[in-house]
């Protein structure tokens, strides 16, 4: 901002229209914030209605919609394999323990569904909390999704097993661990465990967990699933 220039007094009657002038300024400035903070807050909660899984079974849900599941599916049917969830079979508390036993009958190689991610393509047990808009950018919303930090990757053989404890290490959508940096990040993780909707397992790539792997025949088999 300029300084003024007190070497000259001004004109009454300039100073009247400069304060009109400031005025108009301010009111129009006003209204663009309002407008902005408007269109913020629209963009903000255009995350899309919740998605809502069946009540029992196990389900996949991928391109925004949930398709049952039997225990035993195929690897790259339409749509392809992303979030795998069922409704937690016991309460989830932390120290309690994830496992998955499973088969993977089929020799790939298995690809992964988003351009930007890198191989090998892996499974990672996941948590899901109710009421998820997936807008991972709304404030709160980045703690509706949790998963494991260990992943397996995806190879053909039976009975595979895979477990995680669970507890702080557990990262959310955007990469923050439970017990980590973020203040809210506890009290977070907390809320999904206490409302979660789902807790499974998600298919992805060596960087995302969950952007989806595919071979086309290979089916996987959940030969048992338990929290305990």
């Amino acid at each position: 901002m300029e300084r003024p220039d007190i070497s000259r007094q001004p004109d009454p009657s300039q100073s009247r229209q400069s304060v009109s002038c400031v005025l108009q300024r301010v009111a129009w400035t006003s209204l663009t914030l309002l407008c902005l903070c408007a269109a913020v807050l629209v963009n903000a909660c255009s995350g899309g209605n919740p998605p809502v899984p069946p009540a029992t079974g196990w389900v996949n849900f991928a391109k925004n919609a949930f398709t049952p599941l039997g225990h035993t599916f195929t690897i790259g049917t339409n749509p392809i394999p992303g979030y795998v969830t069922e409704p937690p079979p016991a309460p989830l508390l932390q120290g309690k323990t994830i496992t998955l036993n499973y088969t993977v009958n089929g020799n790939g190689p298995y690809t992964i569904v988003d351009p930007s991610d890198v191989p090998p393509a892996s499974i990672t047990l996941f948590i899901w909390e109710k009421g998820d808009t997936l807008s991972s950018t709304t404030p709160g919303y980045q703690y509706y999704r949790w998963w494991c930090p260990t992943r397996a990757v995806l190879v053909p053989g039976a009975n595979q097993t895979l477990s995680c404890v669970i507890g702080g290490q557990w990262t959310n959508v955007v990469g923050q661990a439970a017990n980590g940096a973020d203040p809210n990040a506890p009290s977070g993780f907390a809320q999904a465990l206490a409302n979660a909707q789902g807790v499974g397992f998600t298919f992805g790539g060596g960087y995302f967990y969950g952007h989806g792997a595919t071979d086309g025949s290979t089916t996987f088999t959940i030969n048992n699933f338990t929290v305990q």
